[in-house]
């Protein structure tokens, strides 16, 4: 134990380290004049992949591999490193209190959970003498030769090329590499705080300084014991164990996910595994051995035919051997934490039959010095060959996604979203088109290319498009109008609130629009709608829209088609219209300039329908949907807007304008602010000729105006079957499925463009926990946002029709103001 000493741990620490200097922005150069230089790596969402699917990324991987570690010169460390996350919550300043109310209360039920994130880390290096006997030549070289020179710039454009060839075969995989970057007039390194990390146990800077790059990196005491590393750095002590993997072991059958328990721990780790390339020569002399002494000890046919075809494959020139040392050390905060989480390691490994034992005496120094990139000093005790297609299996670059934890152009975090892995999920509705890019998917998104447009307006705005597919029950409405509530902070990035716009269906989400101080209207057939578009700014915009509108009401339901002179006519009439006084501007009034004629199909006639009538009310059944006195639709005194279109959705002629006159009114108050739109049931709206063509152009073009529109259905069917087709989903980069037991592959599958894999976990999932399957682009997780115990917020979130009743009648009696009813339907709800 830590009394127990041995007395190579006096030595100091930075004295173990192999670097020398950072000598470029990237590159590191060791002691023993070796270059080396450190990704990070994103990974892939292997979770929702199937098998198919991570074989087929494998061979990519595998082809990296065998260019990167092209000789005995090339090696490469790769590192896992879990670590416990801290202050993972989103903590904003809302502009409403049932916000403020909604995101403190869902926090709360998160606090007790711990969360976990994975990083992980390639580490190329290029030795400066790859064998034995460039090693033993270079001793006697001459430091000061120009050969000694131009050795060390070819081994530092190596490393540099080795780099390139992992971060272009790795696109999909989203590779970042570290450097050095500039902070308070200082030099500091991002390679160096890896490296500290790895030391330390803790996030350091590291300024870059003339002296020796190893002794800028030691902050805590290491102190060393029989089998445990006690690590202090001030008040603070970590205890940590170095577990291998046992010799001889097998790995010519190792799974791909043979890491994936791990990934989803209760403890940190840092698991580091290291590769040098054999010699093909040297190989097959190994294989050869290896072949003679199972011939020679027993009559094991399989194994005797599984040496056979590795030499065959080998001399192909189809894999590699490679020298593999397999580290991990785990991290507790006591000696009895440590070592449960030690057996649970053995228990996670043995479910996978790999054998790992933890590390004693000398070596357990010797493996812990080991887990640095380029770190050749200390022997790597613990390698053993294995082939380089289960080197790509042993470091298959897996992880979980956990969103973007800085947030997005609008801000922080939405929220954050729990996970089966622990890792959380920091949930943001845009996407980076570079990231799609990587993933092969191209979004058919309209730059802004206007060059009267300021230069800080035209700065590349990533999309948020989203859809929403959930069955009755499934959550759906809870889900959306949480984002939406999540979202009402009082300012954005740019100190510019997010404005909210929900076309309802059922009265759904009255109770959230109005809890959060929304302007809530309903639509009712009969009751005049308030919209006269006669007293809005007149611009040839309005006049333009205005024509569109009275000449599809005038086609409606007839066979008549407009006559070239009847289109001036009527755009004359419109004229005639703005001129008079604003408040005897109105829709019916238009019919007063068109030419009058008996024909049941003139232009005059078939508008008389839309126009009010009192004389005889029968003679202007439409009237109340275009001909308001006065416009109410007033869009600029709230920041969230709610429009109920339960009824007029199932008027084919009041659908129509209606819907294309709220948007227009929509868009212009939305102008100049951050915004969403949010659809209910939009696959009926994009059945209908304005509104489908108005979503289909707001897809590609909204996110000019810094805005997003989100769509839900109840029926993954009428996603699947929108007769605008996938081009139009691709619009739409996030995706949220919900759980759905009866769910079918050749509509999930083939229509939705699923994998195997995310159909099962939508059709095996439970809706009664929150969980959703979030989508972007190729990029998935099964995440949740479990509501449990929350059941006052769940009566807003999600309106029962009983609920709905009760919150009218409380606004009836106490007023509209949230702070007065809010409270009493909080007592009287169902």
């Amino acid at each position: 134990m830590l009394n127990d000493r041995v007395d190579a741990k006096e030595v100091s620490d930075a004295s173990q380290l192999p670097y020398s200097q950072q000598i470029s922005q990237t590159i590191v150069v060791t002691e023993a004049g070796d270059y080396t230089a450190t990704l990070q790596v994103h990974g892939i969402s292997f979770d929702t992949m199937t098998n198919a699917e991570i074989d087929g990324l494998n061979r990519t991987w595998l082809s990296a591999i065998h260019t990167a570690l092209a000789s005995p010169n090339h090696a490469l460390w790769t590192h896992i490193v879990r670590t416990r996350q801290k202050d993972v919550l989103t903590h904003n300043e809302y502009d409403n209190e049932f916000s403020a109310d909604f995101v403190k209360a869902y926090n709360q039920s998160l606090e007790g959970k711990d969360f976990f994130t994975n990083r992980l880390y390639l580490s190329p290096v290029y030795r400066l003498a790859g064998t034995q006997a460039d090693r033993f030549g270079l001793r006697f070289a001459s430091k000061k030769s120009e050969d000694y020179r131009e050795l060390h710039e070819q081994a530092k454009e190596a490393a540099q090329r080795s780099v390139a060839v992992l971060q272009a075969a790795l696109k999909r995989y989203h590779t970042r590499q570290l450097q050095s970057y500039s902070r308070d007039g200082g030099l500091h390194t991002e390679i160096g705080e890896f490296y500290a990390w790895l030391l330390n146990h803790r996030h350091s800077q590291v300024q870059l300084r003339p002296a020796n790059l190893s002794r800028s990196l030691p902050l805590a005491t290491l102190d060393f014991g029989e089998e445990t590393v006690r690590i202090v750095n001030g008040a603070s002590t970590t205890y940590a164990a170095v577990m291998a993997m046992t010799a001889p072991y097998t790995c010519e059958s190792i799974d791909a996910k043979v890491h994936e328990k791990l990934l989803t721990a209760d403890f940190e780790f840092v698991l580091s595994q290291s590769f040098t390339a054999i010699p093909r020569d040297a190989a097959e002399r190994m294989l050869k051995a290896q072949q003679n002494r199972i011939e020679s000890t027993a009559s094991n046919e399989i194994q005797i035919a599984d040496i056979k075809a590795a030499l065959t494959n080998l001399q192909a020139n189809k894999f590699k051997m490679m020298e593999h040392e397999w580290i991990l050390v785990i991290y507790g905060s006591s000696l009895k934490e440590l070592n449960h989480h030690v057996n649970d390691a053995i228990t996670l490994m043995n479910e996978k039959s790999i054998q790992i034992s933890r590390q004693n005496g000398g070596a357990l120094i010797a493996t812990f010095w080991s887990i640095f990139p380029g770190a050749f000093k200390h022997g790597r005790v613990r390698a053993m060959p294995i082939s380089s297609l289960n080197m790509a299996k042993f470091f298959p670059l897996h992880n979980y996604p956990t969103g973007n934890r800085k947030g997005s152009q609008w801000g922080k975090p939405i929220l954050v979203l729990s996970t089966e892995s622990r890792n959380p999920y920091f949930l943001n509705l845009h996407v980076s088109r570079d990231r799609m890019a990587e993933q092969g998917i191209q979004l058919n998104m309209d730059d802004e290319d206007d060059p009267a447009v300021p230069a800080q307006k035209r700065q590349r705005k990533e999309v948020g498009n989203y859809y929403i597919i959930g069955g009755t029950g499934a959550g759906k409405t809870t889900l959306k109008v949480a984002m939406r509530a999540a979202l009402k902070r009082r300012e954005s990035r740019d100190n510019r609130p997010v404005k909210i716009f929900t076309l309802d269906k059922d009265y759904g989400e009255e109770i959230v629009m109005r809890a959060m101080g929304a302007q809530y209207f309903i639509l009712e057939p009969g009751v005049p709608s308030g919209i006269n578009f006669f007293q809005w700014d007149d611009t040839e915009e309005t006049r333009e829209m205005i024509y569109d509108v009275a000449k599809w009401a005038a086609q409606y339901d007839t066979r008549y088609e407009l006559k070239p002179s009847e289109a001036i006519d009527l755009k004359k009439a419109i004229s005639s219209v703005f001129d008079l006084p604003k408040a005897d501007r109105r829709f019916g009034s238009i019919i007063h300039y068109l030419p009058s004629h008996e024909t049941e199909y003139s232009l005059h006639q078939l508008l008389t329908r839309w126009c009010h009538n009192e004389d005889d009310p029968r003679a202007s059944p439409y009237g109340w949907v275009l001909d308001s006195p006065v416009d109410r639709l007033n869009l600029n005194d709230s920041s969230a807007y709610g429009f109920d279109t339960t009824a007029v959705l199932k008027l084919g002629y009041a659908k129509t304008p209606l819907m294309r006159l709220i948007t227009e009114k929509i868009l212009r108050s939305a102008a100049g602010t951050p915004h969403v739109i949010d659809m209910a049931e939009a696959w009926a709206l994009l059945a209908d000729p304005l509104m489908g063509q108005f979503i289909d152009d707001k897809s590609r073009t909204i996110r000019k105006q810094d805005g997003i529109l989100g769509l839900d259905a109840q029926n993954a069917e009428d996603v699947a079957e929108s007769h605008l087709g996938q081009e139009f989903l691709n619009q739409f980069p996030t995706s949220f499925i919900l759980p759905n037991s009866k769910a079918r592959a050749e509509v999930y599958i083939d229509k939705l463009g699923l994998t195997p894999r995310e159909f099962e976990l939508v059709r095996t999932s439970s809706a009664s926990d929150g969980s959703v399957l979030v989508k972007k682009g190729n990029e998935s997780i099964m995440a949740k946002m479990n509501l449990t115990g929350m059941d006052n917020m769940l009566s807003v979130l999600s309106a029962s029709t009983d609920n709905v009743m009760i919150c009218r009648e409380c606004i009836r009696e106490f007023g509209p103001n949230p702070r007065d009813w809010l409270p009493r339907f909080y007592e009287r709800r169902i």
